[in-house]
């Protein structure tokens, strides 16, 4: 199997349980071309990297950004399981290292039609949105701008699966339409239902959460959950509810601030429009002081005083009721602004500090940001203080409170800089960061506001770091030497768009080096480092192979020095994981989707988690490993079904060194 399957010579990976085979592939990734377009899902697929993909003159240019010779594209494809507008993103912060670009298309390989393309939609990263047809394989197209590449991984939302839940509030939501949707699992608990739609909701009291279904088209089922996305705790369920006969309404307990995942299906998989009307019942948990939520930097959302009664201090600089409160430790001496403009009602906002038995007023606001409020104020480290939300004349709604200032860091300077590991590292924010007077102003593009990192080598080579992906303006300079005593080594500005590279040649075992990073002309934000060997971060592919619900995770950084982690999820039995040469697929028990797609290199049996650290060879760049896992005797075992002696698979996860 091994030399029919292996191109080129076999590479070790060292890690904890012994040695990993690893092949080394050809030089572009699969899905290089249209018709090799790997499958994603809804949810986070990824990551990829598109570092050795080309550019075919054939395929139609990209209609936003860049020119179109430097594409180093890559495909995807998407089956809609419902109808209705689905998004595709590269957004989230660390979800791409580069400048990316993002094409939508409907038709087939060599016949396709743009629905959308996205170069700059979320600072550098892309999203496009369209609406889609279930039943319809759909093509995304994923490249760099002018040439740009990196580790990348892309985000697919629809309705029809936990991950792309959509977001309901108070009152009536819909309709949305439950038409060619899936069958989660596990199954309703509380009659035969599937088909069904996915949305989630915060709580905005602490006491009874209503699903009100009674002006959906159909007969459906509404199951609640606390938890996330793969660890959901189930809290009620409903089919047919006597006020609004085959239709459903659920009620159950909930927290302020939580947020919960509703699953809509039809019973005996009936589908139709769906409506919801949402509305919570109690005094929120913070109706008074003492009940004050925990405030961060940056937006504070989710929250309500819908319910609230007027606290005996409440805003006094206009007539406000119906207050409720929250509490922000001060991480650094210096001047702070709370907001409440993203808020939907007329709001009035006081600032106090001491105790809840005995607040000093400091600051009050009534219309700042059109009727929302705004206030500044001079707050001491480690000192906690008080932030009453009220209505005007009583006026209720949900509330956005925004935290700027300070810095939420210590590393400010050099002396608190936090460590850098391998790979990516993230996130940080620069917001609120002081300029370093030591050792002296950046050399390079007008950084200021910076914060400090150090990075200790793991194996001798020349180190790259960057902020490739961050969200502002970044400057970077890196330094060897000590904290008091530093030699600059190299100074960046824009190297990936407005993102900084440097590099710290001949690096040797054990040696420390600082990385300042601050924004250009002063910017502030958020921000990634990455530090390789190469320049690069390697990348997860997945192969469908799995069945009974088996699944396979790979994290971590897969490249030189780094590691690699694999965890098997939702097992019953004895497990394995084995590594060798990515293969077939060749299914295993037709009709069964079950199949082998990774050969028998290496196989670890009883363990579900196997780390492989990432030796500092050269060699191995461009090689890659596939890994699969099986979980034996498993109960509702699939392959052989109905046998007792039964094996369900994973999907078998191919990764990319770089």
């Amino acid at each position: 199997m091994t030399s029919n399957f292996f191109q080129g010579a076999l590479r070790r990976f060292a890690f904890v349980a012994g040695a990993a085979a690893l092949t080394l592939t050809s030089t572009h990734a699969q899905n290089d071309e249209c018709v090799g377009a790997l499958a994603i899902v809804d949810g986070l697929n990824g990551p990829y990297n598109n570092s050795t993909a080309t550019y075919n003159p054939a395929d139609l240019a990209f209609s936003c950004g860049g020119t179109a010779s430097l594409a180093k594209d890559l495909w995807f494809s998407y089956l809609a399981t419902v109808s209705g507008s689905a998004t595709f993103e590269t957004c989230n912060p660390g979800f791409a290292t580069f400048d990316t670009r993002l094409a939508l298309y409907s038709g087939s390989c060599g016949a396709l039609t743009l629905i959308g393309c996205s170069d700059d939609a979320c600072s550098t990263q892309s999203r496009v949105s369209g609406t889609l047809i279930s039943g319809t394989t759909y093509y995304v197209r994923v490249a760099g701008y002018n040439g740009g590449s990196g580790a990348f991984a892309v985000r697919a939302i629809s309705a029809d699966s936990c991950e792309g839940a959509v977001t309901l509030v108070n009152g009536p939501n819909g309709p949305f339409s439950s038409v060619g949707a899936t069958n989660s699992t596990p199954a309703f608990p509380c009659a035969s239902g599937g088909a069904d739609i996915w949305f989630r909701w915060v709580a905005t009291c602490t006491g009874t959460a209503t699903a009100d279904l009674c002006a959906s088209s159909y007969d459906s089922i509404v199951e609640a959950f606390s938890g996330t996305c793969g660890a959901l705790t189930s809290i009620g369920c409903n089919d047919d509810d006597p006020s609004c006969g085959l239709r459903s309404k659920l009620s159950f307990p909930v927290t302020t601030g939580s947020t919960y995942l509703l699953r809509v299906g039809g019973f005996l998989g009936a589908t139709g429009n769906v409506n919801i009307t949402m509305s919570c019942s109690g005094a929120p948990a913070n109706d008074e002081c003492a009940g004050a939520i925990g405030l961060l930097l940056g937006a504070n959302a989710g929250y309500s005083n819908v319910l609230s009664t007027t606290s005996a201090t409440t805003p006094a600089c206009s007539l406000s009721a119906n207050d409720v409160w929250f509490r922000f430790t001060a991480p650094s001496s210096a001047d702070y602004r709370f907001e409440t403009c993203g808020s939907s009602f007329d709001t009035v906002i006081g600032l106090y500090s001491g105790s809840c038995a005995s607040l000093t007023s400091i600051a009050c606001n009534d219309d700042a940001c059109g009727f929302g409020s705004s206030l500044t104020a001079s707050l001491v480290r480690n000192t906690t203080y008080y932030l009453a939300v009220a209505g005007f004349n009583g006026a209720t709604g949900n509330i956005t409170v925004t935290v700027t200032g300070g810095i939420g860091y210590a590393n400010d300077e050099c002396a608190g800089a936090l460590p850098l590991a391998v790979g990516v590292n993230a996130p940080y924010t620069t917001i609120g960061a002081t300029t370093s007077t030591a050792p002296g102003a950046f050399s390079c593009g007008g950084g200021a506001n910076d914060a400090w990192h150090s990075f200790t080598a793991p194996c001798d080579g020349d180190w790259v770091f960057e902020t490739c992906g961050s969200g502002f303006d970044t400057v970077v300079q890196l330094y060897s030497g000590t904290c008091g005593a530093l030699t600059s080594i190299q100074c960046n500005d824009d190297f990936c768009g407005l993102q900084s590279r440097v590099s710290a040649p001949g690096l040797t075992t054990g040696q420390t080096v600082y990385l300042r990073v601050g924004g250009f002309n002063g910017a502030q934000g958020a921000y990634l480092v990455r530090a390789t060997l190469t320049g690069n971060i390697g990348s997860f592919s997945n192969i469908v192979t799995g069945c009974g619900g088996l699944t396979l995770t790979a994290t971590g950084a897969p490249t030189l020095a780094g590691s690699v982690t694999y965890a098997l999820g939702g097992f019953s039995g004895a497990t394995s994981i084995w590594f060798g040469g990515a293969i077939g697929p060749f299914q295993v028990c037709p009709p069964e989707t079950c199949a082998l797609g990774a050969d028998f290199g290496i196989v670890l049996g009883g363990v579900n988690t196997v780390t492989i650290v990432v030796p500092c060879d050269i060699s191995i760049v461009g090689g890659s490993l596939a890994c699969q896992g099986a979980d034996l005797l498993a109960v509702a075992g699939n392959c052989p079904a109905g046998e007792p002696f039964t094996v369900n698979f994973s999907d078998t996860v191919v990764t990319t060194i770089n």
